[in-house]
């Protein structure tokens, strides 16, 4: 069952970069994130699930990765009905994956290949439990790659009760100051 409370996306963003920060930091790699300006302060969610999502991507982007970074970044676009998607990335440069192998990705206890899961572990269930949560969400999460180059898995979820920070902190609405 989803919680739906406000949340906070930043704060979900860096508790989760938090986790994997040591593993980055012990194999060398630079872990980046970033926030758009424009993404709500607020909205209602899952935390816990989103930073499961959050979680597994990045451990896995930190594990197939030996040179080079993780990069997380946030941005959200505003729908016609007031709500807005929040749109997440986390980019390796990593092993990558080729192309005919991309669809088993996201199935239960499926890895790219015995090799992978020989060299790297795990139990092929990071991505298919972040893909249903995801898809519970009301969203989506898909992936470009490239072998030998590294890998972008892409989260969209749907974001209720959306408050953008530049209008939070200028202490306005939408349509001016406060007051007017």
């Amino acid at each position: 069952v989803l919680e739906r409370r406000p949340l906070s996306l930043r704060e979900c963003l860096t508790e989760s970069v938090k986790q994997v920060t040591a593993a980055a930091r012990e194999k060398g790699l630079t872990l980046e994130c970033s926030v758009d300006e424009h993404i709500p302060a607020t909205f209602l969610g899952d935390p816990v699930r989103i930073r499961q999502i959050l979680v597994n991507l990045l451990s896995n982007a930190v594990k197939f990765t030996e040179e080079g970074g993780v990069n997380v970044s946030a941005s959200s676009t505003r729908r016609e009905d007031g709500s807005c998607e929040v749109h997440i990335s986390v980019k390796d440069t990593g092993i990558g994956i080729v192309a005919d192998k991309m669809d088993r990705l996201f199935h239960s206890f499926s890895q790219i290949d015995a090799s992978t899961t020989r060299r790297y572990g795990g139990t092929g269930l990071g991505l298919a439990i972040s893909r249903r949560l995801a898809e519970q969400m009301g969203g989506e999460i898909s992936v470009e790659s490239e072998a030998g180059k590294g890998s972008t898995f892409m989260v969209t979820i749907p974001a209720f009760a959306c408050t953008r920070l530049d209008e939070e902190a200028a202490g306005r609405d939408a349509d001016g100051p406060a007051g007017d």
